[in-house]
């Protein structure tokens, strides 16, 4: 009998995940469209990588520190309704 490997997702390492977007010089926030700073600001700014399964378009997303802080605020809200 032979196991069966099921795939699952890898959890992201943001930091490795933002030095290799960075040193394009290409990134955006998925949400507002603010360029990415260099590796060091979008680090200590809070930059986020994240991955999205339900969307067609893209698997790893960046986000800004603002757009990020809004996500949270909004899911706070959902909980603190529906909770």
């Amino acid at each position: 009998m032979h196991s069966v490997t099921v795939p699952r997702r890898l959890p992201i390492d943001v930091n490795a995940a933002l030095h290799a977007i960075c040193s394009t010089g290409k990134g955006r926030c998925w949400y507002c469209d603010v360029k990415l700073p260099p590796e060091s600001e979008a680090l200590h700014e809070g930059w986020d990588v994240q991955r999205i399964d339900d969307q067609p378009v893209a698997n790893i997303i960046l986000v800004c520190p603002h757009c990020l802080r809004r996500e949270t605020a909004s899911e706070s809200r959902k909980l603190a309704r529906f909770g």
